[in-house]
């Protein structure tokens, strides 16, 4: 029986939009990897360093680009690693990362192992909510909240 090559999937979304959930849904499954936050500053330098050494690797180089995003997902993820040598899916979850959607395409780059992204959409009047209750919010009013 043929190896299957794991397949990229991001959880993302606006944070307290439900990414932590969706990903713990996902994670019950023998099949996914998916580590745990990867974002912030962090987050933008790892994805900008295998974004750089795919790009330095040049052309027919998707498999070994693939496994070190793996391993540096696994790495630059928040909590224990998950280590799933049969898994078909591979990946982390993080809020707001759509921003880095041009890097992921760019980084997975196999025209026959593109990566699954999944955008968790909650209305942003409640996430506002949310976040007020949060001590790290920053944003005074929810107009400034939803520019």
């Amino acid at each position: 029986m043929a190896q299957v090559k794991p397949r990229p999937l991001i959880v993302c979304g606006m944070g307290r939009s439900g990414t932590r959930m969706c990903a713990n849904i996902l994670t019950n499954s023998a099949l996914v990897e998916l580590q745990g936050e990867l974002g912030g500053p962090a987050g933008t330098r790892l994805l900008a360093w295998l974004e750089t050494a795919r790009i330095q690797r040049g052309e027919g180089a998707s498999a070994a680009t693939y496994e070190q995003a793996r391993q540096a997902f696994r790495i630059g993820a928040s909590g224990k690693p998950a280590e799933r040598s049969d898994a078909v899916w591979f990946g982390h979850k993080t809020p707001r990362h759509e921003r880095h959607f041009r890097r992921y395409e760019i980084i997975f780059d196999d025209p026959d192992n593109r990566p699954t992204y999944v955008y968790c959409i909650r209305n942003p009047f409640d996430v506002w909510r949310s976040y007020q209750a949060m001590p790290w919010n920053k944003f005074s009013t929810v107009d400034e909240f939803l520019k």
